[in-house]
């Protein structure tokens, strides 16, 4: 059976992710392996200079806005994950387009698993929406875990 020495987990922050992140870990302490929590905040396309301003009242950018409320969502997500867990949780920050971002960081960081969760969209919602979770189980350089929330009834 292969070793696994480092586990890439992709969050958004949701239910499905808070699902994927306790499997993350339970395997991590298992097979002693690192875990690295990983988000990808997208920009809008032709937005990254485009000025905005929020409740402070102060001119910013829109890419730097999402870029903070990526920041203080990840503490806020990560806060019951790190102060349970036995083994050091690594937290990566990205920007760009998530699936192609994770594959790439799993190419990069020599992942050998992938555990995300999937909001289990079908039919019309996930044409529109498209599927983060489809695109990374296609071009993913390692097996990826698909962990669907449990409450999940699509």
């Amino acid at each position: 059976m292969p070793r696994l020495k480092k586990i890439l987990v992709p969050v958004d922050y949701s239910d499905c992710s808070r699902v994927a992140m306790e499997y993350a870990l339970f395997l991590a302490e298992r097979f002693d392996a690192e875990i690295e929590v990983l988000h990808v905040a997208e920009i809008p396309e032709g937005e990254e200079h485009t000025v905005v301003k929020p409740d402070t009242g102060e001119e910013q950018l829109l890419s730097e806005l999402i870029m903070q409320q990526a920041v203080k969502a990840e503490t806020e997500f990560l806060a019951p994950f790190v102060r349970d867990a036995t083994i050091p949780i690594e937290r990566s920050l990205l920007k760009g387009r998530p699936g192609k971002v994770i594959v790439e960081a799993a190419t990069d960081r020599g992942a050998d698993l992938i555990v995300m969760g999937t909001h289990g969209r079908s039919g019309f919602q996930r044409l529109i929406m498209g599927s983060v979770t489809e695109r990374v189980l296609r071009s993913a350089p390692c097996p990826v875990v698909v962990v669907r929330h449990p409450d999940d009834e699509s």
